[in-house]
């Protein structure tokens, strides 16, 4: 048990063993809600539009208008943006996409040769690659990840984004828990 130098009983110590014993709870709570802000502002980014991407190439942005897809840049049925939320991975969290499947826009049908967080690469960094086809395939990087998480990284180390007040309301409620000992 933790103690703390205190004449009498030890409250301070079962007040500190209390939130000693939640806290990890309250620091998972921390990284998910913050995890959870990343990913809101990378699904802003795509939707927004806010990087400077090149544009789409013309046969397919001509191909997207064809079909009736959204005609913005990573945008063309709205399941990749809502693919992009946090994950948990061993303790910690990452803001991803989703490891499921890709809907292919032409099929209707999931493409498992393409999950989520592969077209989440492709789209990040881009690629020029010739296919079995023989012919070659390419896409310009569009990233919207690497942007969001350089940005929010500036405002941490320049003491702007929050951090510090979002993890002391997470473990300020997991003290008032801890305190009136109600389970976590």
């Amino acid at each position: 048990m933790l103690t703390v130098g205190v004449e009498g009983d030890d409250v301070f110590g079962l007040i500190i063993e209390a939130v000693h014993k939640h806290a990890p709870h309250a620091v998972q709570d921390a990284m998910y809600r913050l995890s959870g802000h990343l990913a809101g502002k990378v699904r802003d980014a795509i939707i927004r539009q806010t990087q400077d991407w090149p544009p789409l190439f013309p046969r397919y942005a001509k191909w997207k208008a064809k079909h009736g897809l959204d005609e913005r840049v990573l945008r063309a049925t709205g399941q990749y943006v809502q693919s992009i939320v946090p994950r948990r991975v061993g303790d910690s969290y990452v803001v991803s996409a989703s490891p499921n499947a890709h809907v292919d826009p032409r099929t209707g049908k999931p493409d498992p040769a393409l999950p989520m967080t592969l077209l989440s690469i492709y789209l990040e960094y881009g690629f020029d690659v010739v296919g079995k086809d023989g012919r070659r395939h390419k896409m310009p990087p569009r990233p919207h990840f690497r942007p969001v998480y350089r940005e929010f990284q500036r405002r941490v180390l320049a003491g702007e984004s929050g951090v510090e007040a979002e993890v002391w309301d997470v473990l300020q409620k997991e003290i008032e828990v801890a305190v009136q000992g109600g389970p976590r």
